[in-house]
């Protein structure tokens, strides 16, 4: 009953989104044709809500996704972590979704994923498996409004999401052969369920496909439930895109916001000379945040 409680506000209000837009652009206009997509691209570190693990995950990755002219398309991703401490397919990501434009200004989605993580992995983000989102833009010619919010879905309860982006693209070329550079800045904000399942997870992990000498430990964060702004972003994504192919470059910089309380209870258990000694300790830290730069490359083929 908690977990219904904790997600169907927002599950209602994606599910309104969608059937109120959806009945505005039955008369839009669809795109031009149905295409296939392929993309090979590479992710310089994974950075999430503006935290990271303290080893890199840097991935290659290869997306084919079916984009039909209606608007309807899916896609599904690989992510292949190419580190010195481990070389393996890390995650991989299956996204259905529905595009739609209801006039020249104003335009939107909604998509459900599901989520295959590695049992090894030490992305901060390993621990969702999948969400449901929405996302609506609204272009005002000087400057374009994008808002996104949804749900996530981890071992823990779900969290909330919601994230805004105010950019102003610069356009050149033409339809056929269109250049693009668009100044961002970013807030994303979220509840921290599955940060504090990942906190939980990540003793018992190294990066490799072994596990660490550990105590016993039980870590909770103060109030994960709560909707807090949880990263500023600045981003300047450019790129190139005609009718067959393309290819983007999107550096980011992101501050990250709002530190974790954490609350860490061990139990160390020692067998010397036959004797079985227990430990119990209590340790209250504050998670430390930084700024982190990422970036983002690939280019894509459309058939």
């Amino acid at each position: 009953m908690h977990l219904l409680k904790s997600i169907y506000k927002p599950l209602l209000i994606n599910l309104f989104l969608f059937v109120v837009l959806r009945g505005y652009t039955q008369n839009s206009d669809s795109a031009t044709r149905s295409y296939f997509k392929t993309q090979l691209g590479y992710l310089s570190n994974s950075i999430y809500n503006g935290r990271k693990d303290s080893l890199a995950t840097p991935y290659i990755t290869t997306s084919i996704g079916y984009f039909n002219k209606k608007g309807f398309y899916i896609n599904t991703t690989v992510y292949y972590l190419s580190a010195s401490y481990a070389s393996r397919i890390d995650n991989t990501d299956v996204e259905l979704g529905y595009s739609f434009t209801i006039n020249k200004k104003l335009s939107g989605s909604v998509s459900t994923n599901k989520t295959f993580y590695n049992t090894n992995s030490i992305a901060v983000n390993s621990d969702i498996k999948g969400s449901i989102n929405s996302d609506i833009t609204y272009d005002a010619s000087i400057l374009t409004l994008e808002v996104s919010d949804g749900i996530l879905f981890s071992s823990a309860l779900p969290d909330y999401y919601f994230t805004g982006n105010l950019s102003h693209p610069f356009n050149w070329g033409t339809d056929d052969a269109l250049w693009s550079i668009t100044p961002s800045l970013i807030a994303n904000l979220s509840t921290r369920n599955s940060f504090e399942s990942y906190l939980k997870f990540r003793q018992t992990k190294n990066g490799k496909a072994k596990r660490q000498v550990i105590d016993i430990q039980e870590i909770q964060l103060n109030n994960p439930k709560k909707l807090q702004l949880l990263s500023y972003e600045i981003a300047i994504p450019f790129n190139f895109e005609s009718k067959k192919w393309g290819f983007f470059i999107t550096p980011t910089y992101s501050l990250a916001q709002n530190a974790a309380s954490i609350t860490t209870t061990s139990t160390v258990i020692r067998v010397i000379n036959g004797v079985r000694t227990i430990q119990h300790t209590t340790q209250k830290t504050t998670e430390t945040i930084g700024n982190n730069f990422y970036a983002e490359l690939g280019i894509f083929i459309k058939l």
